[in-house]
């Protein structure tokens, strides 16, 4: 099942969510994934998972637009202005259903300003954590998966016409983590300050000699994550 849905504001404003899980509407929402498209990569993991513990969960997502209440991020993919009302809303959803878990995905360094660097971001992190708390909410911020340099597919098919080997193909360990300080000051110290509040670091799961790799035993690593995902919800 594919997941690739931009949810608007009207839908949000109609509590029209993405359905995970037990599908059934009568359930209560126990489970809420809210963030960008990288939200919906991980989603069928997570559909898994609500699957195999019988509860139902559901989903609001849309291409570069952090899911973050009062922050605005604008270019010509994400809901810009439309954000903060279409955030408010799921927000709102969140409270009146009395949702007990919500996970925190997207492209984080998107969203790093430029001039001013994680402050703003941060902030916004900030204020959707203790928004979401005052609902009574666990929360999850997954941090992102490695980027790789290439367009996968066509190195991977590449290698592999060529007689390579897949397994060797990778962004460098070292190189990721250079870039992954930089959002740092955005996560640090969250689960301290904040009881409930998990950051989920995802790497591991992509890392194996000193490679981020693209490929696991023919498989996308990605798919790993349902199987390890266990403290969800």
């Amino acid at each position: 099942m594919l997941f690739e849905h931009n949810l608007g504001l009207k839908q949000a404003q109609a509590g029209d969510f993405v359905e995970l899980g037990a599908g059934d509407k009568h359930l209560p929402v126990k489970f809420f994934v809210w963030g960008d498209s990288h939200a919906m990569a991980i989603m069928p993991a997570l559909d898994v998972l609500c699957k195999e513990i019988s509860i139902r969960g559901v989903a609001a997502t849309y291409q570069a637009t952090p899911p973050l209440v009062g922050y605005v991020f604008t270019n010509q993919y994400s809901l810009s202005e439309t954000s903060i009302a279409y955030n408010n809303s799921v927000l709102e959803f969140i409270r009146r259903e009395h949702v007990s878990s919500v996970i925190l995905v997207a492209r984080w360094d998107q969203y790093i300003d430029a001039d001013k660097g994680t402050e703003r971001l941060r902030s916004g992190v900030l204020a959707t954590i203790n928004a979401l708390q005052d609902s009574g909410a666990r929360i999850w911020i997954m941090r992102e998966v490695p980027k790789q340099r290439w367009n996968v597919p066509d190195v991977l098919a590449s290698a592999v016409w060529h007689g390579g080997d897949p397994q060797e193909f990778g962004l460098p360990l070292a190189e990721y983590r250079k870039e992954y300080q930089r959002q740092n000051p955005i996560f640090e110290g969250l689960a301290t300050k904040f009881p409930g509040v998990t950051v989920l670091d995802p790497t591991d799961l992509f890392a194996t000699n000193n490679l981020c790799r693209v490929e696991d035993g023919g498989k996308d690593p990605s798919k790993i994550i349902s199987s390890r995902s266990r403290c969800i919800p």
